[in-house]
């Protein structure tokens, strides 16, 4: 996407350098004032770090919500799932509460209190009437584990299928995430510091970011995987 924008950014005298690092490691130079900004998280994942670090970072755009699915390579409903089936879920807060979102929605658990809230955990299903078995492990490794487990059932972004398997064969049997108030908030965002949030150069980036070529680009390269949030 920025690789798009760089031309018109030029033309509006803003030249963007876009540097790839680990995801992990990104928040603590913005933070720094060592880049401008980034473009690898919600806000959950941003309030993490600020809480922990001091931070100041916020979301300065929404940009595409990243679909979140229950994959399988052995059953082709939900219906077909048997009881006491293991399913893969992420290990952390964020993208656990999100998946016991997921799972409510299919119709696979019902969390307490028919609570649903992004701070979810294990301890807030009331019923698990399939008795399924919860496998939980960090949510970039969970495509090779679902993979070499040969079990049938986890719950992953498509981008993270295709980056860590090398292919996307479409085995989502649960992709029916609803888009509401509370999961659009999980959408990716470019995030500056909350000091650099109106300079004239940050919205120049989000002007040309939102433009109708990078909402399009996103539906042609990346629609299985991801929606515009603009």
């Amino acid at each position: 996407m920025v690789d798009l924008i760089k031309d018109d950014l030029k033309a509006d005298g803003i030249k963007v350098e876009a540097v790839q690092m680990n995801y992990n490691s990104l928040n603590t130079p913005l933070n720094n004032d060592e880049i401008d900004g980034n473009l690898i998280q919600h806000q959950y994942f941003m309030q993490v770090f600020n809480d922990a670090n001091k931070g100041d970072l916020v979301i300065a755009q929404p940009v595409y919500h990243s679909k979140f699915a229950i994959f399988s390579e052995k059953y082709e409903t939900i219906n077909d799932i048997p009881n006491g089936e293991t399913i893969y879920l992420p290990l952390d807060t964020v993208n656990l509460s999100r998946a016991l979102i997921l799972l409510e929605t299919a119709g696979l658990i019902t969390l307490k209190d028919g609570i649903v809230k992004t701070s979810s955990t294990l301890d807030d299903i009331a019923a698990n009437p399939k008795n399924l078995v919860w496998d939980q492990s960090a949510i970039n490794v969970t495509p090779a584990k679902y993979r070499d487990s040969g079990r049938g059932l986890a719950i992953m972004y498509p981008s993270y299928v295709i980056s860590s398997l090398g292919s996307y064969d479409e085995g989502e049997i649960y992709m029916n995430e609803p888009l509401n108030d509370l999961t659009k908030t999980y959408a990716i965002s470019f995030v500056v510091k909350a000091s650099r949030l109106n300079d004239d150069d940050i919205q120049t980036f989000i002007k040309h970011l939102t433009s109708d070529k990078v909402r399009q680009w996103i539906i042609d390269q990346y629609g299985f995987a991801a929606i515009p949030a603009f």
